[in-house]
């Protein structure tokens, strides 16, 4: 996985199914590889499995992970591998903290 520093990467267990789909699935009980974001390493973000901080309906935290692709119109689309899922618009609510490196099991 290359270089890992323990500042930048951590490990965390994927919950749902919203990205099981493709080549490129990620399964309910998969650990995930994940690079926290900051302004300094952020780069283009369109284009990579991206894990997103949001609220529910009800205030609670929820995490999403998800494909984030520019629109021509400048709006980022959230997009699900699993097609049952359907894509949403990010909104200035959602907070996106860190990508997707691996899929290590």
């Amino acid at each position: 996985y290359g270089t890992l520093n323990p500042e930048l990467h951590f490990i965390a267990t994927a919950s749902g199914n919203s990205m099981n789909g493709g080549k490129n699935a990620v399964k309910d009980g998969d650990l995930l590889l994940l690079e926290w974001i900051t302004p300094s390493n952020a780069g283009s973000i369109s284009g990579l499995t991206m894990a997103i901080e949001t609220q529910d309906a009800s205030g609670d935290d929820q995490y999403l992970l998800r494909v984030v692709k520019k629109q021509q119109n400048g709006q980022y689309l959230l997009v699900a591998n699993n097609r049952e899922y359907d894509d949403m618009l990010a909104t200035d609510q959602m907070k996106t903290f860190a990508r997707l490196k691996a899929v290590l099991s």
